[in-house]
């Protein structure tokens, strides 16, 4: 059974794989096997390949909405999401690496944490790399005050670093940036067009980008399940 990290108190949504259709949103888990159990909800995700993602948002608290209403489910979701805003907790740092050549898309991680050890300072070293399951990564952690006061402030920060590391790593994904983001969910299966199933883990170093090679090529699914997870680190930061 698949492990999953940093899920409390943030939404649980799900995208069709080949991206057809809107996502499923407005769910919560509270434990790891709920998150196997959400889709038994969902007449729409029974019988397709759904791949899981968690908000940038941590909230205090993030609401249950209950599943088995569908139509008052909905109904609340909406009005939890006029006024969500207020209740963020925390945000995540988060830049996404999406390329042709994997290869290439990692060289641009490295680069990028490189190049944020200058611009941030010793809170660039708190934030990990994850593969995003099909071709690209995920460079994730904490926010501190440094980065603003306010969920906006922060998001606003973080935007304007990625644009920064733009010309330098071309592989930056800077096409959306909101409150509302979501990204994949640490751990979780990812059902690929272009993989076939593969999993969210930690890819933080060469070392860690040969053995992802190594599982690609793979194509077994019990390695997939053997590789190991960090949570995401917080980010301390040094005023």
């Amino acid at each position: 059974m698949c492990k999953y990290h940093d899920f409390k108190n943030r939404e649980v949504c799900f995208f069709d794989s080949l991206k057809v259709g809107f996502p499923i949103r407005g769910f919560k888990a509270d434990f790891e096997t709920q998150i196997e159990e959400i889709p038994k909800y969902e007449r729409d995700l029974r019988n397709k390949q759904y791949n899981s993602y968690v908000s940038v948002c941590q909230y205090d608290p993030m609401p249950w909405f209950n599943p088995w209403d569908n139509v008052g489910k909905n109904k609340a979701f909406k009005q939890w999401v006029s006024v969500r805003d207020l209740s963020i907790k925390s945000i995540d740092f988060f830049i996404d690496f999406d390329g042709t050549n994997l290869k290439t898309t990692f060289d641009d991680v490295l680069n990028a944490r490189k190049y944020l050890l200058e611009l941030i300072g010793e809170q660039s070293i708190y934030l990990n790399c994850y593969f995003s399951g099909n071709k690209g990564f995920h460079l994730l952690g904490k926010m501190g005050e440094s980065f603003g006061a306010t969920p906006k402030d922060k998001l606003r920060k973080n935007y304007e670093l990625a644009m920064q590391l733009k010309p330098l790593c071309s592989t930056i994904d800077e096409t959306i940036y909101d409150l509302a983001r979501v990204r994949k969910l640490i751990g979780s299966k990812v059902y690929s067009p272009l993989l076939g199933e593969t999993r969210v883990i930690s890819v933080d170093t060469p070392e860690d980008f040969k053995r992802l090679e190594q599982l690609i090529n793979s194509k077994s699914w019990a390695l997939w399940e053997q590789a190991e997870i960090k949570r995401l680190n917080k980010v301390e930061l040094t005023q």
